[in-house]
C-alpha cells in the first residue's frame, strides 16, 4: 500500500516479488562475512541516504537482450531531489543506449522506520547517465526525484569526492547496499574494506568490499576527515564471480566500482547536483550534530497498490 503526500509516496507494504541472490564476490575475513545489518540512524546515520532502487518496467537483463524483467539495485542521495546508481540498474544492459520507446522510471526508496522497511518510496527519472558499453563501463546514471526526501531532517545526502581513480589505490572505505543473499530490505555494510588497484583498461577501480547482486549502485565511502565522508566510487560489478566465499581478498575475483570523479566529469551531471545543492535553505541534514527522532508523516488517505502484481525483480550486479 503506498500513499502520497505533497509529492512523496510514503512506503507503506511492499507489493513487489523480489529474486534470489545473484552471484558476485564475497571476502570472508576470518571465516566471517565482513557485512553487517545497518540501522541507518545513530552512529550509522551515515548510510540514512542509502536506499534501493527498484524499476517501474521490465528491462534487458541478459547480453542478448531475450530476458527483461525488472531489477532492483541500491541508489544513494547526492543531493536533495538527486540519486546516483548504476547505469545497469535503471535501463538494464542496453548496451547500444536506452530505448526511447521504453519506460525507464524507478521508485527510490530510503529511511528508517519502526514500522515499515523504508519511510518513503519516491518516484524517480533518469536525466544524466554513462555511455555504458560490454566492457561495463561508464556504469552510472543521475536520478531525479518527484520528492527531494534529501531534505528529509533525518536523511540528507553524501558528499562526493572527485578524487581520481589512480590517487584513491589503498584508501580505507565501507560499501553499503541492499543485497539479495540478506535479510530484505535491510541496508548491509562493511565498514572496513578497500580500494586494492586500478581495472586493467578501464578507468574502473577493484576493490574487497563484499557483494551480492542487489548491492550494484551502492556507495564506496571514504571518511576524509573526523566526522566528515564522502562517496568515491560507485559498486558496479565483479570479476570471475564464484558461488561460495573467499577466504580473502583475490586480485582474480575482485569486485568494481565506477569512481563518482567520472560521474563529476560530465558538466551537466555536476551541474544539476550542485545547483540542487545550493537551493536547498541550509546545511546537509546529514551533517547535523544529533540524529533527530522519526516524525511520522501526516495521514492521508491512502490508495491500495494494485493487486497481483508478479512481475520478477532481478538483482542485478
Amino acid at each position: 500500500m503506498r500513499a502520497s503526500v505533497g509529492g512523496f509516496v510514503i512506503a507503506l507494504a511492499l507489493a513487489a516479488v523480489w529474486a534470489g541472490p545473484a552471484l558476485a564476490n564475497v571476502f570472508s575475513l576470518d571465516g566471517h562475512d565482513p557485512r553487517t545489518p545497518s540501522p541507518r540512524t545513530g552512529a550509522d546515520r551515515l548510510y540514512a541516504p542509502v536506499g534501493a532502487i527498484v524499476t517501474d518496467a521490465p528491462v534487458p537483463a541478459s547480453d542478448d537482450g531475450k530476458r527483461i524483467i525488472r531489477t532492483r539495485g541500491s541508489a544513494f542521495l547526492v543531493s536533495p531531489c538527486y540519486v546516483l546508481t548504476n547505469f545497469h540498474a535503471v535501463f538494464g544492459l542496453a548496451y547500444d543506449g536506452p530505448d526511447p520507446n521504453r519506460d525507464y522510471t524507478a521508485v527510490f526508496s530510503v529511511g528508517a522506520d519502526p514500522d515499515y522497511p523504508f519511510r518513503w518510496s519516491v518516484a524517480a527519472k533518469p536525466v544524466r547517465w554513462g555511455t555504458f558499453n560490454r566492457r561495463k563501463e561508464h556504469d552510472w546514471a543521475l536520478l531525479k526525484l518527484e520528492g527531494c526526501v534529501g531534505g528529509q531532517a533525518d536523511i540528507g545526502w553524501l558528499d562526493l569526492s572527485d578524487q581520481p581513480g589512480p590517487a584513491m589505490l589503498g584508501a580505507a572505505v565501507s560499501l553499503a547496499g541492499y543485497p539479495a543473499d540478506k535479510t530484505g530490505n535491510t541496508l548491509w555494510v562493511q565498514p572496513t574494506c578497500r580500494i586494492e588497484a586500478m581495472q586493467d583498461g578501464t578507468a574502473k577501480v577493484l576493490h574487497g568490499c563484499s557483494v551480492r547482486g542487489g548491492a550494484s549502485g551502492g556507495p564506496l565511502i571514504e571518511r576524509v576527515k573526523a566526522g566528515a565522508a564522502a562517496a568515491v566510487a560507485i559498486q558496479c560489478g565483479e570479476l570471475n564471480t564464484v558461488a561460495g566465499e573467499l577466504p580473502r581478498w583475490d586480485p582474480r575475483h575482485a569486485n568494481t566500482a565506477v569512481t563518482v570523479a567520472e560521474v563529476l566529469q560530465d558538466p551537466q551531471a555536476r551541474a544539476l547536483i550542485e545547483a540542487d545543492i545550493a537551493a536547498f535553505p541550509g546545511p546537509n541534514p546529514a551533517l547535523a550534530a544529533e540524529p533527530p527522532a522519526v516524525v511520522a508523516p501526516p495521514a492521508v488517505e491512502p490508495s491500495v497498490a494494485p493487486a497481483g502484481d508478479q512481475s520478477v525483480i532481478a538483482d542485478l550486479r
